[in-house]
């Protein structure tokens, strides 16, 4: 059984056909990451899985569970969570506050396991949202999104608006997110991040996947590169 399947996928923005036929696939404690340039269907596709887009045709699988179609909030209580683009932390709240929204009975991923994954979190709990930098909001947002206990955590290009130091700590937290057993589908333009991240990537080209392989095999492709990375 698989973490996620997305199977012949098609979605639409009024008339215009974004997503034309999408396949992609994430194991158990697998990470993937999906590249490609700006429209090329990165966010359209997360925003399908995740419940936002409504697919016209095509099927949604979260670890077997049928979910094409259903929304949010039904998508979140079957194990998947969010990181969403411009991390959308909640300004007016403080750390703790923000932490302690999303948890989850139950859950795998508590305030104490959140805080050591990220200390800096731990010295700001009474600071609120729109005091933290741009690093310690991405994290929080991380954070956030563990707090749900996910079996599947889904990231939207996580170094947007990040200096390179952050980003490589973004990299790092990664990392160790994956040595943790957890599904990650990570969207992202940066291409050393998301290679040094995923154990296996996709590339999207106007609504379709155009490279499926490991990040070695991307890495001596130069044809999809310059075609559809602009490498």
């Amino acid at each position: 059984m698989t973490a996620l399947s997305v199977r012949d996928l098609h979605a639409y923005y009024g008339q215009s056909h974004v997503l034309q036929g999408v396949d992609l696939a994430v194991a158990p404690g697998e990470t993937v990451a999906i590249l490609g340039r700006n429209g090329a269907g990165k966010t359209t596709t997360v925003g399908a899985i995740v419940g936002f887009v409504r697919p016209r045709a095509g099927r949604i699988e979260v670890a077997g569970r049928d979910l094409t179609g259903m929304p949010p909030h039904r998508v979140a209580k079957a194990g998947v969570a969010l990181v969403p683009q411009g991390r959308r932390v909640f300004g007016d709240l403080t750390v703790r506050e923000n932490l302690t929204l999303a948890a989850r009975p139950g859950a795998d991923w508590d305030l104490e396991r959140v805080l050591a994954l990220f200390p800096t979190l731990g010295r700001r709990l009474a600071s609120f949202g729109d005091q933290l930098s741009g690093g310690e909001q991405q994290m929080l947002a991380i954070g956030r999104a563990l707090m749900r206990g996910p079996t599947l955590l889904v990231l939207d290009e996580p170094s947007e608006g990040l200096a390179p130091k952050i980003v490589a700590d973004v990299r790092d937290v990664l990392l160790r997110l994956r040595g943790t057993g957890l599904a990650i589908l990570l969207v992202e333009q940066d291409l050393a991040l998301a290679t040094a991240v995923a154990q296996r990537v996709y590339v999207m080209n106007k609504g379709t996947i155009v490279f499926d392989g490991t990040p070695a095999a991307l890495g001596t492709d130069r044809e999809i590169q310059a075609r559809y990375l602009g490498i």
